[in-house]
């Protein structure tokens, strides 16, 4: 028998309304307690009660939801009354002295996957969907909890069960008839596995449940900050005229055509003068490598300069610590961002190679251009998003790139001529990392460390 436990569904606010959840054996009997007037049986319904509580009764209604029909996969009551905070709080007291306890964080969704209510990869789905902040990010988390995600990694188990059953099946033979009558059969059915390990490895660069990052880099006092704020919409990197003002990272949540974006802003880009500014460059390189978007931001007025000491010259010249990184900035995920738009209408072209990269001017100031480059950046951020398909968590795309690699070393190993013993044991254990990834056969402390990420009463 399991515990019977409860917690609030809604925040803890005044509001028109409230729900309580409570799961789990004794569920409907415990909640039968706080309304022992009223008609409580053990099917599907909705019921119109008043609770009975120590300072009074209040009016309620339960939604009932049987085992094994409901969200849990226990009996399931809902408890929807009005959204005072002290009248949740009282009902939650009541509900402790009947018999039932607080929920931990996400045993609700732990029971859903216990019960089979939820597969792993759609429980993981809840988390992402209750911390997204933008339209498309619910979106496509809401098709991963519909089972998209869960029905390719179906596919993918199936697949590598089928070539272990298969090199099972050779140890009934000997080892001669084997090679001629299963060995070309192995390596198609090896690198058709390996294949669709690859589309989940191979993925758009942002694959998992983490926000995209879109980094401003360029030369000091290039107008990054304040390009950072207007993208931003309000005040949050401080705005200097003096140089370097930026030291650390800034990082900040901007929510960008639906899409929930991690906005960074870096120290500008020039030859370190002293340790602090050398670890603000390595910084800035690290949030540039890890960049999904990279915003190249340059002063459109100091463009017009080519004579020493120019900064973006100096910035962008073969021998400085950016072009030194250009290999990082490729064109398909770079924008030139050229500011002050409203000082400097016209730039001069910019050196090999950023000359050929995608650009645009904006006033920051002003705000001219600023809806452009949002929509610019919003079609680059969509790019390095994964399909619904292939859409993994950061765990699950760890144990996915483990299971290619071990596939990789079995096909390499049938090419060479490897025992068929030796192939298999590595398409076992690429297959036992995929089953891990999807859920199946995870061990109890991997449930542990993925339900304790969720919130009280999810």
């Amino acid at each position: 028998m399991t515990e019977t436990i409860f917690a609030p569904a809604t925040p803890l606010v005044p509001a028109v309304r409230a729900a309580i959840r409570v799961s789990g054996d004794e569920a409907i009997g415990i909640v039968r307690k706080l309304c022992p007037d009223a008609s409580i049986e053990s099917k599907r319904s909705i019921v119109r009660t008043r609770l009975k509580l120590s300072a009074g009764a209040c009016p309620a209604q339960l939604w009932i939801s049987p085992a094994p029909h409901s969200a849990t996969g226990e009996d399931c009551v809902e408890i929807h009354l009005s959204g005072s905070p002290l009248l949740v709080d009282a009902v939650l007291r009541e509900l402790c002295k009947a018999g039932a306890r607080m929920a931990d964080p996400g045993e609700f969704s732990k029971r859903a996957y216990l019960n089979g209510v939820l597969d792993l990869s759609q429980a993981e789905a809840v988390m992402a969907l209750v911390s997204s902040s933008g339209k498309e990010d619910a979106r496509r988390f809401s098709a991963v909890l519909d089972g998209a995600l869960s029905r390719e990694g179906q596919r993918l188990v199936s697949e590598l069960e089928s070539l272990c059953a298969q090199f099972e099946l050779s140890f009934d033979f000997d080892e001669e008839a084997a090679e001629q009558a299963l060995l070309d059969r192995f390596k198609d059915m090896a690198r058709a596995a390996l294949d669709h390990l690859r589309r989940f490895t191979e993925a758009p660069r942002h694959a998992g449940h983490a926000k995209p990052s879109v980094v401003l880099i360029g030369p000091a006092n290039a107008g990054k900050s304040t390009l950072f704020n207007a993208l931003l919409g309000r005040e949050r990197a401080i705005v200097s005229d003096e140089a370097g003002t930026t030291r650390d990272a800034v990082l900040e949540t901007a929510d960008l055509g639906g899409i929930a974006v991690e906005l960074v802003d870096t120290a500008g880009m020039k030859q370190a003068a002293d340790m602090i500014e050398n670890h603000a460059l390595e910084s800035t390189h690290e949030q540039q490598d890890r960049a999904d978007v990279v915003l190249l931001v340059i002063d459109s007025k100091a463009c017009h300069s080519r004579e020493g000491g120019n900064p973006v010259f100096d910035c962008l010249h073969f021998d400085s610590p950016l072009h030194r990184n250009a290999s990082y900035l490729t064109n398909d995920r770079t924008l030139i961002v050229r500011t002050k738009r409203d000082l400097c209408a016209n730039s001069s072209p910019l050196p090999e190679p950023f000359c050929d990269y995608p650009s645009l001017s904006v006033s920051a100031l002003t705000n001219d251009g600023i809806a452009e480059l949002k929509s610019r950046i919003t079609s680059l951020v969509k790019r390095s998003l994964a399909p619904e398909t292939t859409a993994v968590s950061a765990r699950q795309g760890a144990l996915i790139t483990e299971a290619a690699s071990r596939l990789e070393e079995a096909v390499s190993e049938l090419d060479r001529g490897a025992p068929i013993e030796v192939v298999s044991d590595l398409a076992r254990s690429a297959l036992s990392a995929i089953r891990e990834a999807f859920g199946h056969g995870a061990s109890a402390d991997v449930l542990d460390h993925i339900f304790a990420k969720f919130c009280i009463g999810k």
